[in-house]
Formats: structure tokens, C-alpha cells, sequence
């Protein structure tokens, strides 16, 4: 019995949990983006 009780808690506390998502009608038309701040790029780490 008490086996049983904790496979039931481990799988309970291992379930995974819903989150908040947000939601939106997609739609074709133009595509506008914008760069409104500058900043300086660095590369850490070069593949070559």
C-alpha cells in the first residue's frame, strides 16, 4: 500500500504543469521590422 501511495506522489509531482501561452489569429500581409536602438555585436566564439 505505501508503495503504492508513493509511485502515485513521485508521478504527481513529476507530471508535467500547464503554463500560460498566449494566443493570436495568424494572418498574411506585409512584413515590417524595425530596429529602433544601436548596439555594438561582439562574437565570443568564432566557427571557422
Amino acid at each position: 500500500m505505501a508503495l503504492g501511495v508513493l509511485a502515485a506522489a513521485a508521478i504527481w509531482f513529476a507530471w508535467p504543469r500547464p503554463i500560460a501561452v498566449d494566443l493570436a489569429t495568424v494572418t498574411e500581409g506585409p512584413m515590417e521590422v524595425t530596429i529602433d536602438d544601436e548596439a555594438k555585436t561582439r562574437v565570443r566564439h568564432v566557427y571557422t
